[in-house]
């Protein structure tokens, strides 16, 4: 059983589970500003500035496509041999992905090898967040006391803002200091510097003991050899509920965190602006989801993420017109609502998603539909949204797209007891 008698998690933990979670969204924050920046040119030159974009988007992209496959053996792994193999594991995988693409040669040095070589390691970093943000949220809700648990789940989206943040400073630092030099060599610094959080982060999950109810299972040699084949067989239901809940909010989340970026070059602010607001908006974005587990534990967590759904739709439709007035005030504005409500969308999941699986296979439950609708909403929200500007030259048809995204959540979020399942 779990000890109801703790109120606050300890700090080593918090900080170990936050790390992580801090490194996954500064690995994809820093990759597509990059994206958005740098890499159509250094990775894709000769081509038009559109086609350039959509090239790097599509490596971006390719990232979440691997991901389900990361959930699908690393899920596994976490039902069969313990939650916290996983977070060590995923860890460095992300890690050193990030780190790698710091010494990729340009095209120009490299030719066709430096874009092939960049999707390899988008790949090795969709593996192993294929199975971070879950791993967490899984080994929190089962070490927290029942009435805390949307507050100690809310850690993992914490750590997923502030990734964001130190990914936008990254990237602010960078563009201070090089001057010109962001193009020839200042951008490999914001991909080398994740060595200092990897480390640090992996000699604290080491240290980390395995969750009470996962030892449990092991002492009473209960558990589930195929944990696959077993929540295919009795929580199918559970398992497209996941999908679909997730699929408008991860469709949001990279439209803010990914497109926004994209679409603020596109209406014309410079490599310069883009940064900063990004800073500026992550911010508001750290309490917020915080903030998103007081809620869940005071409404619960189906309460909450039907009235942030609604929410979201709402901005999505008056976002774009503020961008459009190129007021740095609006942008400014709407960039940090957009961070601040996505932030807050998400914290509910790790309550929700845990209540609806068993600890037998309750990893494999979350983590296999979770990764598909993110790579669907995720990996090709920004992709789409792109296409569907460049075609129609508005982004109303963005907010359109993933407003039925959200809908569809609205209608899969079930409501539960949060009540964890055992």
């Amino acid at each position: 059983m779990r000890d109801r008698t703790i109120n606050k998690p300890p700090l080593t933990l918090c900080f170990a589970i936050w790390a992580g979670t801090a490194l996954e969204n500064f690995d994809f924050v820093i990759y597509s500003t990059g994206a958005a920046l740098v890499f159509s040119k250094t990775f894709f030159p000769n081509i038009s500035l559109e086609l350039g974009i959509l090239s790097s988007l599509g490596t971006y992209a390719v990232g979440f496509f691997a991901r389900p496959l990361g959930g699908l053996v690393f899920s596994h792994i976490g039902d069969t041999l313990g939650r916290k193999k996983v977070l060590v594991i995923t860890l460095f995988l992300m890690g050193f992905s990030t780190f790698a693409i710091g010494f990729l040669p340009d095209f120009k040095t490299f030719g066709i090898l430096s874009p092939s070589l960049l999707v390899f390691l988008r790949i090795l970093q969709g593996l192993g967040s294929g199975a971070e943000q879950t791993a967490g949220m899984v080994y929190l809700s089962e070490i927290a006391p029942k009435r805390l648990a949307g507050r100690w789940t809310s850690l993992v989206f914490v750590g997923t803002t502030t990734g964001t943040f130190l990914g936008a400073l990254s990237w602010t630092a960078v563009k201070y200091l090089s001057g010109d030099g962001l193009l020839d060599f200042a951008w490999r610094w914001v991909f080398l510097s994740s060595i200092f959080v990897t480390l640090l982060a992996f000699l604290l999950r080491l240290k980390l003991p395995e969750t009470a109810v996962f030892e449990n299972l092991q002492k009473s040699k209960k558990i589930c050899r195929a944990p696959i084949k077993e929540v295919f067989k009795n929580r199918l239901g559970a398992m497209f509920r996941v999908f679909f809940v997730n699929l408008g909010a991860n469709s949001v989340s990279y439209i803010v965190h990914t497109f926004f970026a994209t679409y603020m070059t596109i209406i014309g602010f410079s490599a310069e602006e883009v940064p900063q607001i990004l800073l500026v908006s992550a911010c508001f974005a750290i309490p917020s989801a915080y903030i998103g587990g007081i809620i869940t534990d005071k409404i619960g967590s189906s309460n909450s993420q039907r009235i942030l759904q609604i929410v979201a739709i709402i901005y999505l439709f008056l976002v774009f017109f503020a961008f459009n007035t190129k007021n740095i005030l609006l942008v400014y504005i709407f960039y940090a609502l957009g961070y601040a409500l996505v932030a807050a969308l998400n914290s509910p999941q790790g309550v929700y998603f845990s209540q609806l699986f068993p600890t037998k296979f309750r990893y494999s439950g979350i983590t296999l539909p979770r990764e598909l609708s993110s790579a669907i909403g995720g990996g090709l929200s920004p992709l789409i949204a792109s296409v569907l500007v460049f075609m129609t030259g508005s982004a109303l048809f963005v907010s359109i797209f993933c407003s039925f995204l959200l809908l569809i959540s609205f209608f899969a979020t079930k409501n539960l007891g949060d009540r964890l399942g055992k």
